[in-house]
């Protein structure tokens, strides 16, 4: 089990254990999604998902710029591991054991993304990788079983929680959550249930990490808030809080 999958399995015995169905239930690893629990007969298809991180839940234009700029550069210098097809296998790729970097951006950074400033952030990449690759406030890298070598952008949202008054604000289309959850909407449709028919039920779980801003809090979906997934909760593995969302009442 790589780093990545260790660190998502972490998060969802938390949610098991939180819903007591930990130890009563089987788990299968996977991807698209994370994890297939049968519980009673019924498969449920688990996505665990960073709530400021990677995988175009946040990046625009100019930071998909930034990650194809990096990647150039590791192509560059003998450091980027392409994929390998493989027909055969569930995900057309043969997995392997790859380096993942990581880029912590703060997030007025994003929209100000010109070639200038990312030529600067390749080149700050260059001398951390020259000084021997080891974590600070900017880059990490770390191993991973996966099809190739991966680039990650992360960055923070915003600032939680949300207030409306005296309340938490709902999280509708201009909430800071709205994006991942959105995103990972689109994958439900587009790709999790076709290639999953026989889960019945599908979970979203938000994480919350040690050094993010965001709070795990007990929010709620605006009344016509467009979700699709069964249930969704926001889950801090390191200080052991689970809340599930749920919709507000008309």
């Amino acid at each position: 089990m790589d780093q990545k999958k260790f660190e998502e399995r972490i998060t969802l015995d938390v949610l098991l254990t939180f819903l007591d169905k930990n130890g009563s239930v089987s788990v299968v690893n996977g991807e698209e999604p994370d994890f297939i629990i049968n519980d009673n007969g019924t498969n449920i298809g688990v996505e665990i998902a960073k709530v400021f991180y990677n995988n175009d839940n946040f990046i625009g234009i100019n930071a998909n710029k930034l990650k194809t700029d990096l990647i150039k550069y590791l192509s560059n210098r003998g450091l980027y591991q392409r994929g390998i097809k493989d027909k055969s296998s569930d995900y057309g790729y043969v997995y392997q054991y790859v380096k993942s970097y990581q880029v912590l951006l703060p997030p007025f950074i994003i929209e100000e993304l010109d070639a200038e400033l990312r030529q600067a952030i390749v080149n700050s990449f260059d001398n951390w990788i020259n000084a021997g690759m080891n974590s600070n406030e900017m880059f990490s890298v770390y191993d991973r079983y996966y099809p190739y070598t991966d680039v990650e952008l992360i960055y923070m949202t915003a600032s939680m929680p949300i207030m409306e008054g005296d309340n938490l604000a709902p999280i509708n289309e201009n909430h800071p959550l709205h994006k991942i959850i959105n995103h990972k909407n689109e994958l439900l449709h587009k790709n999790y249930k076709q290639k999953n028919p026989n889960v019945k039920k599908w979970w979203l779980c938000l994480e919350i990490t040690t050094d993010s801003t965001i709070s795990a809090c007990k929010y709620s979906f605006d009344t016509n808030y467009p979700n699709s997934f069964d249930r969704v909760f926001i889950v801090d593995p390191h200080r052991l809080r689970v809340y599930e969302i749920e919709r507000r009442n008309k």
